[in-house]
């Protein structure tokens, strides 16, 4: 299975491509040369595809984007202005922002069991039962067998 991971909105974009037990995975910057950059990953999902041996993102078996918004619209929106939401759009996941971290952190450990807290600066939005909008900041999970469980969101 291929699975490719994409950062498309802010800073820092980029792609990352797991093919059975290895990754693929480059920052946008190291491409385009422009510290924190912001550019869509297009370079980076072809240097990701390339070193795979596959030659388009039609060919990958599922997509996860990060979302930090409460909305998929600006993603979706940004996919279809670079013609890539008509490939993906039925092998596509959006990952919570925290979640994903909370995942490369465990999932990437030799523990079976373990705490798992992330601290960001700005993590998903969300509307709060106040109305207002809210950012995640801190997040904290218990990683097992059975995968990630929210603690404290």
């Amino acid at each position: 299975m291929t699975i490719l991971g994409l950062k498309i909105w802010d800073h820092d974009t980029g792609a990352a491509l797991l093919v059975g037990d290895k990754v693929v995975a480059i920052s946008q910057e190291r491409l385009d040369r422009i510290k924190y950059s912001g550019a869509f990953p297009k370079e980076s999902v072809d240097y990701c595809l390339s070193a795979a041996g596959l030659s388009d993102i039609g060919d990958v078996d599922c997509v996860a984007v990060e979302q930090m918004d409460s909305t998929t619209k600006p993603l979706i929106d940004l996919l279809q202005q670079h013609g890539w939401w008509d490939k993906i759009a039925h092998k596509t996941i959006f990952v919570n922002h925290h979640d994903a971290h909370a995942a490369s952190a465990f999932f990437c450990s030799p523990f079976d069991d373990a705490a798992v807290m992330v601290v960001d600066s700005a993590g998903q939005k969300a509307k709060l039962a106040t109305g207002l909008i809210g950012v995640e900041t801190e997040t904290f999970y218990r990683g097992d067998k059975d995968g990630l469980h929210h603690i404290i969101r």
